[in-house]
């Protein structure tokens, strides 16, 4: 695997967490130093730094943007070969097959039929989406997004078990393709199906608004549930969309979700984790977990009525850089739920974070600095898997089917901003290179 900025970090593991000090230094593991001994190593590490990196400097000059986007075209297709293999019969992605974890461990669970059945129709949605909108499709392709399309306009009714269900995500991902799709001409041979689809799926997002007015992980038919910035606005975002193509949204449902929203923004405009958090004197503001909702959550105002301008979102995705590798480290794969996990950061924030993250840079254009690109892609090519995926939580065989999802359509945002999506650039060697 090509790495355009340098090695990936070594593997996580959970009894050795890695800290992260300045470009150069020494590492050293939590647990494995005594106290005392920690202020002469970071000292000898602070000390060698600039001299690693000048080292580093003169011995390898950054690769070239041809290189880089022959290294994203392949990890897409190394993906889109794992995702082929992992589909299920029927056309989706993602199964409740045990992966000897206990649910405890995760923070929530899927022991539900309607839980696993909006999971698994949310992961297809986000992967149909990704075979899509790659316009270097293959037959083998199409065949596969053909599956996929089935099995989202076949399935998209998903069953509701109290308690317990994630009917929100399947329901806002399931429109968020379904109105990439309408646009897309792919979809010409699904509009009358998806005429009766759309308004139904939009339909049963209103039934599961909250009463407060936005969505919560964990809603139901009786308005309840706490409003969590993220999950509303990955509703907001379709639903706009639908609005656009001239669908009827609800009188007050949009509005009602904005207002919320606002309220759940913090003085410098990150988001907080749900509006329960506005009525604690307690909690702590936790701003190094904010980066990745906050991209979904400012992108949402923006688009509804400019609360977030273009220099705010600009703001946010710069800070969303400044902390994306500290969440890389102590988030991603670690197996811990969010309410125990440092700064409240949870793993599945990471690849949805990148994915909307990339969403911002795409509309701000211009406006974004070359190296948020060149760190985006980075981040995500290093760390795709052995087997050519992408995961960042455990979560049975959901896990690893909706990081898969989000990277390839990070990546596909990536190479579009550089427009190196619909033709591959020949393969060419890094700058600096020996011929």
């Amino acid at each position: 695997m090509f790495y355009p900025l340098g090695k990936p970090p070594k593997r996580q593991t959970a009894e050795r967490v890695p800290v992260r000090t300045s470009p150069g230094a020494l590492a050293f593991w939590r647990f494995k130093v005594p106290r005392m001994r920690l202020a002469p190593i970071m000292l000898v590490g602070a000390l060698l730094a600039p001299l690693s990196a000048r080292s580093q400097d003169t011995e390898k000059a950054p690769p070239s943007r041809e290189s880089v986007a022959v290294a994203a075209h392949q990890a897409i297709e190394d993906g889109f070969r794992f995702l082929r293999e992992k589909q299920n019969k029927d056309g989706s992605w993602g199964s409740h097959d045990p992966v000897a974890l206990e649910d405890s461990q995760l923070g929530f669970g899927l022991t539900s039929r309607g839980a696993q059945h909006s999971v698994r129709l949310a992961c297809t949605s986000i992967i149909a989406k990704a075979f899509l909108h790659y316009p270097l499709r293959t037959k083998e392709h199409g065949e596969t997004l053909d599956k996929g399309i089935h099995a989202v306009l076949s399935g998209w009714k998903c069953p509701y078990d109290p308690g317990e269900a994630f009917n929100v995500w399947g329901y806002a991902y399931i429109l968020d393709f379904l109105t990439a799709l309408w646009d897309h001409p792919y979809g010409s041979a699904h509009r009358n199906e998806m005429k009766r689809i759309i308004p139904e799926v939009i339909e049963q997002l209103r039934k599961l608004q909250a009463h407060e007015g936005g969505w919560a992980y964990y809603s139901d038919p009786g308005m309840g549930g706490d409003c969590l910035s993220f999950t509303t606005a990955s509703v907001m975002l379709p639903l706009m969309k639908a609005k656009k193509q001239g669908f009827d949204i609800p009188e007050g449902m949009l509005g009602d979700a904005a207002k919320i929203m606002k309220r759940m923004m913090y003085p410098d405009k990150n988001m907080m984790y749900g509006y329960y958090l506005k009525r604690s004197t307690t909690h702590p503001l936790e701003e190094l977990g904010a980066g990745a909702r906050t991209q979904a959550g400012g992108l949402a105002l923006h688009h509804y009525d400019d609360t977030y301008t273009r220099e705010i979102l600009r703001e946010r995705n710069q800070f969303f850089f400044k902390t994306l590798d500290y969440v890389e480290r102590i988030g991603n794969k670690r197996i811990i739920p969010h309410r125990d996990a440092p700064h409240n950061i949870s793993g599945y924030f990471f690849y949805y974070g990148c994915y909307y993250a990339a969403e911002v840079m795409t509309l701000l254009g211009k406006d974004v600095p070359p190296e948020h690109w060149n760190h985006l892609v980075t981040v995500i090519l290093r760390n795709q898997e052995k087997e050519k995926s992408w995961w960042d939580t455990i979560c049975y065989g959901y896990g690893d089917k909706w990081g898969t999802g989000f990277a390839i359509l990070s990546l596909e945002h990536y190479l579009a901003a550089h427009g190196a999506l619909e033709k591959k650039p020949a393969a060419s060697r890094p700058a600096g290179s020996k011929p």
